[in-house]
């Protein structure tokens, strides 16, 4: 029975303990050296209890300290959300705004024609129904020096020509249209070639001897000259098949340049002008 009241008495002393400890901390009688020095003992004698407890508690801290942050946090997650996004539309624009630069390149380095000034326009409508399925319209006019007539090509070789002239937009009649005809040289010869409602070929059966020796693989160029609206040696095509059978030489002129995927385009500008009724 004496245990219990051994226990009870060691509960009081530390209550009393405590007790002091408290008084003794939370006093400030700082021109009390005697106190002062009881308040650095009592500090030292519970600075491990002090250290455990805040030991304890700091998660519990840290859990508050980050809910009141969260928000913060979700902001500058947000902005740098924001910052990446931007990052990567910069990106994209500096990747498209390289392709668009190559073919602007491209399309100006033509070949050959030195001594042609020309422009270099984009596409920026196509076709529109089945009245103009041939038909496509540039971003340049009249203002930059276009006439009906002018010669339309890419670096690969020829697509078309000026049908009509606004001040600042302009319809190219593509070499595809079978109202579309231009003079082409085809083993030393000149031809009337047309255009066959096919975007691949053209046809050429007026002018051409019996007896020409063109065959497959064979370069086309216009042929140009004084009445042209066409310069000379505009790269066409290459021959892709040769048909005497109908008693006159007929040839098929595969194009060089693919008019279904056009971009930009360079207008020639050309200024002799056709009054004889052929085309160049």
């Amino acid at each position: 029975m004496a245990l219990p009241r051994r226990g009870g008495r060691a509960r009081y002393r530390l209550a009393l303990l405590v007790l002091t400890a408290l008084t003794l901390l939370t006093l400030d009688f700082r021109s009390f050296g005697p106190l002062d020095r009881a308040q650095t003992a009592v500090r030292d004698v519970l600075a491990p209890v002090r250290s455990a407890v805040l030991w304890a508690v700091s998660p519990v801290g840290d859990a508050i300290e980050g809910i009141f942050d969260y928000g913060d946090l979700k902001d500058e997650n947000a902005q740098l959300r924001a910052e990446l996004e931007d990052l990567r539309g910069e990106r994209l624009a500096d990747e498209a705004a390289a392709e668009e630069l190559a073919r602007l390149k491209q399309a100006l380095e033509l070949p050959g024609l030195e001594g042609v000034d020309r422009q270099v326009a984009r596409i920026v409508a196509g076709p529109t129904g089945n009245f103009d399925d041939h038909l496509v319209e540039i971003n340049k006019g009249s203002s930059s020096g276009l006439q009906v007539g002018m010669a339309v090509m890419t670096n690969a070789g020829l697509v078309g020509r000026i049908a009509d002239v606004d001040t600042s937009r302009a319809r190219v009649q593509l070499v595809s249209s079978p109202e579309f005809a231009v003079g082409v040289r085809i083993s030393g010869e000149v031809a009337l070639a047309r255009g066959t409602g096919s975007s691949e070929v053209l046809r050429a059966a007026e002018g051409l001897s019996i007896d020409n020796p063109t065959q497959p693989g064979e370069p086309v160029v216009t042929n140009g000259g004084e009445s042209s609206t066409f310069p000379p040696e505009v790269p066409v095509g290459r021959v892709a098949d040769v048909d005497p059978s109908s008693g006159s030489l007929a040839v098929v002129v595969e194009l060089t340049a693919d008019i279904e995927n056009l971009d930009y385009v360079a207008v020639l500008l050309y200024t002799a002008a056709s009054d004889d009724g052929v085309p160049g």
